[in-house]
Order: structure tokens, then C-alpha cells, then sequence
């Protein structure tokens, strides 16, 4: 008997593990059982998914959610300036002839367009993901104007919250509001990706998400616009309820859905929670949220989370302005002299500045001429197109360029040097056509048989950058035999006079300056040269008269660059352009 003792003990502890065991499961699926039918019986809202459902709020609410200091700043047809307060309002189509006008507006419209397409615009189009997450939501995140709300796009975003919405709400209504944004799509090729507007052929990426979002974010202008975060969508799998928080840390949350407050929580703030059963539902509240700039900042980025149980999907809102046209009117009838400027900058030179207007003069008789000019004794000159500008004596190269072209009014500038000379392949027209049909900021031709053309290429270091000159070009331009686009020409060029005058240039550099220009625009100019468009250049022949020898004489002195200031130079590059070498 006493043998068996040990394997008695043995089956009596396994059977008390096991009895313990089946307890705990027991009490485990009682709880769980338990838990499960009180969310179930909790009182979650389940609305009747009739077409009544799902239904906006009434303009009149959205009105009051979205109005600054008494503007309301939401997307719609039309913008009006309402005079209230003391300041006064004006119409500033009033300053033109109505007679007039209809031509002025496409002239208007044709420029605007050339002015987007050669600044990237509309921005990149909302790319939408479809995460491996409970959501759909926007991968390329919105852009919002300070102080403004307006609708973050989507698949679905190619037409205007009321579009098809009346006063009460009701989806079928009148079409009296559409988004501010335009909305695009890309082509499946990232290289081959442009702007196209919004069809059934849009390819949208797919990240294998079960969240949809705009991943590159949203554009908001800063206190201005509210953006309607649409585009945001519910991909994960059935569930008798369910529970999206979306937060974000600048500006406040809300939604044009008309739902019961049980639905959606905290509208207004910087949470939003939503608490549905209805996955119908959930997905049309979270079409419609919007996110409001309720601070001024110039650019900012703000990040607008989603998430849903374990699941978090994030994606950004840029908060700034869009950039403001400044747009040259080239008449009504656009011929060559209201849309191109010479401008030149000679020192110690008449004789040859003389020789360059004359010719001008010989092939373009109504083009207006801007002459700054640093020498010691101002010239006469009676052409009535020639704009003449003295400056303090020997003030500088680049001096002198900034001022001749700061008094351009027109579209186009085409910089000559004063010794230059005008013939029958000096054609303008034909720089203006290829700046008119692409999106070329400056284009330069050839003086006699020097194309000089050369390439910057940029490697970017921790203690600076290294800049490499070659010469040549990088391809053809599309639609102009013989045109190339690079990164430098020669001093024979026509250019954007916004483009132009926003690089500017420096005017330290006083005496030889030429390439410092086309580094400090490389990033924000797109260069091209057409070397079929021809500049002579007058020969350098002995004065015979002695005091036009002395004026030459002089000014080969001023022309040398020193070594001081070639070190300068050098200097100059490696602090103003962050350049650690270059090549």
C-alpha cells in the first residue's frame, strides 16, 4: 500500500491544477460574455440608413461655424468684398471701361494660367492610400490658408460640399458652393506624374492600408480657411461598433455632418471622437470633417491623427499662403513693345552704348531701352523709348543691373550689354515664344559664335555645399529644335522680370560678376538657351579719338577683377550660398 503512495500524490496535484484551471476559464469567458453584451446593449446610436440619414448641416449653421471677424471664410463660387465697419469697398473692375473689359479678362485669364503652370500650380494632387490600417485617409495631407476652412479632398472631392446640398441639408438640392481647392489626380509613373483634373481615370496609390489619407498633407491659409478633411474613409473590418478619434494640435476639428452630438463629440476642438454602429455612417461624418487655421503663422505644419483601437494613421496640414500672382497686362492688341524691356548698365563707355541703341533702334523702333549708367559724366540722350538712369560713380555691375531692371514694367526683360550690336538673327520674337509656351524663366541666345552655356551641379555636405560648373546643357526643350535647357548663359538673355527681380542681383559684386547671378538662382530658375537667336558684338577696334582712348583706357582698369576681390567672391559664396567648394 505504502508503494503506491507517491503516484497517489501525484494524480491528487494534477487533478487540483485542472480543477483550478477550469475555474479561472470559467470566470474569464463570464466576464468577457459579460463585457461583450453590455457594449451591445450600451446606447449606441443606430440610425435608419435611409437616404434622410445622411444629410449636411444647413448653410446657415455652416455660416456661423466658419465666419472671421465677420467674413465667411469657407470655399464657395465666388468671394465678395462686403464693406462693414469703417472700411470702405471696391470694385476693382470698375477701374476699366466696360466696353473694355471682356478683352481685358482674357488677357487676364491667359496669364494667370501661364503664371500657375510655370509656378507648379495647383499644388501636387491629393494622393490617396489605402493603409493597412482601419481608415482611409489623405497621403499627401491638405494645404490651408491662415484663419480659412476648407474641404480636405478625396476620391470623391471632384465636386463641392453643396454642390448637391440645399439650405435644409438635403443631398439632391442646388449647386451653390463648390470646394476653393482645384483637385487632381496622378499618373501611375511618379516621373511621369502631372496634374490632371479630377476623373474616373484617376490612379490613386495604394499603401495596403485599410486607412485612406492624403499622405503629403493638406494646404491651409493661415486663419482664413476651414479644410474639410474629405478623402478620410473606413476600411477595416465589421464591428457592431465603431470608435474613430481624430486629433490635432493647431487648429480645431469639426464636422458638416448633421448628426446627434452621441455621434460626434468634441466639434470645435482639438479631438473629435466619433461613436457609431453604422460603418455607412462613420464613413460620410468622416468625409466631411473639416480642420480650421485658427492662428496666423506665415507656414506652419500641423499633423492630424486618426486612430481606431490599435490602429494609428497620421498625415500632415501645411498652413500658409498661396504665392500672390503678379501678372503683366500685355494689351489688347500684345504687340512686342508692351510685353518686352531692354535693359542695359554701361560704364566709361558712350561711344559703344551709342552704337548698341542705334542698332536697337534699326530693328525694334518702339522698344523702351532702361540705361544705368555709374560713369563720372551723365549722357544726353533724346530717344523718347530710352529710360536713362545716372548712379553714383562707379557704383558697380550689379548695381547697376538691380536698377535697370526694377524699372521694367513690362512681362518680359531682355538684358544686352552696352557694346552689343542688334542684326537680322537678333530676334526677340522668337525668345518671347518659348518662354510663352513653357515654363522656362530665362532663356538666352548667342553673341556671335559664343553660346556659352554651362551646367551647376550641387552636392549637398554637413559643413557645406560643393558646386560643380560644367560646361554644356542637361536636355533638349520639348517643342523648340535646337533649344537646350541648362543652368548659365551668356549676358544676351530674355527672363520673367518677376523671376528676374526676385534673385536679384548682388551688389557687392561691383566689377566682373556673371555666373555669381545663375548660382544664386539655381533652385528657383529654370534656364534655357536658344543659340539660333543671335547678338553681334562690336569689335575691338583702336579709338582714334583721344579722349574716347582715355575713357577706354579707364575702363580697362575698372573691368580687372583683383585678387582681393576675387577672394571676396569666394567669401562671398561660402557664407551667402553656404558653399563649401567649388569646382
Amino acid at each position: 500500500m505504502t508503494s503506491y503512495s507517491p503516484r497517489c500524490l501525484s494524480i491528487l496535484k494534477i487533478s487540483m491544477v485542472l480543477l483550478v484551471l477550469s475555474v479561472g476559464l470559467f470566470m474569464f469567458r463570464s466576464v468577457f460574455l459579460d463585457t461583450d453584451f453590455s457594449l451591445l446593449n450600451s446606447p449606441i446610436p443606430s440610425p435608419t440608413l435611409d437616404a434622410q440619414t445622411l444629410k449636411l448641416l444647413p448653410e446657415k449653421h455652416v455660416r456661423s461655424l466658419f465666419t472671421y471677424s465677420g467674413i465667411w471664410l469657407f470655399p464657395k463660387n465666388q468671394c465678395q468684398c462686403d464693406a462693414f465697419g469703417h472700411q470702405g469697398s471696391y470694385n476693382l473692375e470698375d477701374a476699366y471701361d466696360p466696353r473694355d473689359l471682356p478683352a481685358v479678362n482674357l488677357r487676364r485669364q491667359a496669364e494667370l494660367e501661364h503664371f500657375q503652370r510655370r509656378e507648379g500650380l495647383p499644388r501636387p494632387p491629393p494622393l490617396l492610400a489605402q493603409p493597412n490600417l482601419p481608415f482611409g485617409y489623405p497621403v499627401h495631407g491638405v494645404e490651408v490658408m491662415p484663419l480659412h476652412t476648407i474641404p480636405i479632398p478625396g476620391a470623391v472631392a471632384s465636386l463641392g460640399i453643396w454642390d448637391r446640398v440645399g439650405e435644409d441639408g438635403d443631398l439632391s438640392a442646388s449647386r451653390n458652393l463648390r470646394p476653393l481647392l482645384a483637385f487632381w489626380c496622378l499618373s501611375a509613373s511618379r516621373e511621369q506624374a502631372k496634374p490632371q483634373p479630377i476623373s474616373r481615370d484617376c490612379i490613386w496609390k495604394e499603401y495596403f492600408y485599410p486607412l485612406q489619407l492624403l499622405h503629403e498633407g493638406f494646404l491651409h491659409t493661415p486663419l482664413v480657411q476651414h479644410t474639410s478633411l474629405r478623402g478620410l474613409r473606413f476600411e477595416g473590418p465589421d464591428a457592431p461598433i465603431y470608435e474613430v478619434t481624430l486629433t490635432a494640435s493647431l487648429g480645431p476639428l469639426n464636422t458638416l455632418a448633421d448628426v446627434p452630438d452621441n455621434v460626434v463629440k468634441g466639434r470645435g476642438q482639438k479631438q473629435l471622437n466619433i461613436l457609431t454602429s453604422s460603418r455607412e455612417l462613420l464613413n460620410f461624418i468622416l468625409q466631411h470633417v473639416t480642420y480650421t487655421s485658427t492662428e496666423y503663422h506665415l507656414h506652419r505644419v500641423d499633423v492630424v491623427s486618426l486612430e481606431s483601437k490599435s490602429s494609428v494613421a497620421k498625415f500632415p496640414v501645411t498652413i500658409r499662403y498661396p504665392v500672390m500672382p503678379k501678372l503683366y497686362d500685355p494689351g489688347p492688341e500684345r504687340k512686342l513693345r508692351d510685353l518686352v524691356t531692354i535693359a542695359t548698365k554701361t560704364f566709361l563707355r558712350p561711344h559703344k552704348l551709342m552704337t548698341m541703341l542705334r542698332s536697337v533702334r534699326e530693328y525694334y523702333p518702339d522698344l523702351t531701352v532702361i540705361v544705368a549708367d555709374d560713369s563720372k559724366e551723365p549722357l544726353k540722350i533724346t530717344d523718347s523709348h530710352v529710360e536713362y538712369y545716372a548712379m553714383p560713380f562707379g557704383k558697380g555691375w550689379f548695381a547697376g543691373r538691380n536698377l535697370a531692371i526694377s524699372q521694367v514694367t513690362t512681362k518680359y526683360v531682355l538684358w544686352v550689354d552696352d557694346d552689343f550690336i542688334f542684326n537680322s538673327k537678333t530676334r526677340i520674337e522668337a525668345l518671347v515664344d518659348v518662354l510663352e509656351k513653357t515654363e522656362l524663366d530665362v532663356v538666352g541666345g548667342r553673341v556671335i559664335e559664343n553660346t556659352f552655356q554651362f551646367k551647376l551641379l550641387l552636392e549637398q555636405g554637413k559643413n557645406g555645399d560643393c558646386l560643380h560648373r560644367q560646361s554644356g546643357f542637361f536636355r533638349p526643350v520639348d517643342g523648340f529644335p535646337g533649344c537646350v535647357v541648362t543652368s548659365g548663359v551668356v549676358n544676351f538673355f530674355l527672363a520673367h522680370t518677376e523671376r528676374l527681380q526676385r534673385v536679384g542681383f548682388d551688389p557687392r559684386l561691383q566689377r566682373v560678376a556673371h555666373s555669381e547671378f545663375f548660382i544664386d538662382g539655381l533652385g528657383s530658375l529654370l534656364v534655357g538657351s536658344c543659340p539660333h537667336v543671335i547678338i553681334g558684338h562690336q569689335p575691338h577696334l583702336p579709338v582714334m579719338d583721344p579722349e574716347l582712348a582715355a575713357l577706354e583706357g579707364n575702363y580697362s582698369r575698372y573691368r580687372a577683377n583683383t585678387k582681393a576681390q576675387i577672394k571676396f567672391k569666394l567669401a562671398l559664396h561660402y557664407f551667402k550660398n553656404h558653399l563649401q567648394c567649388a569646382t
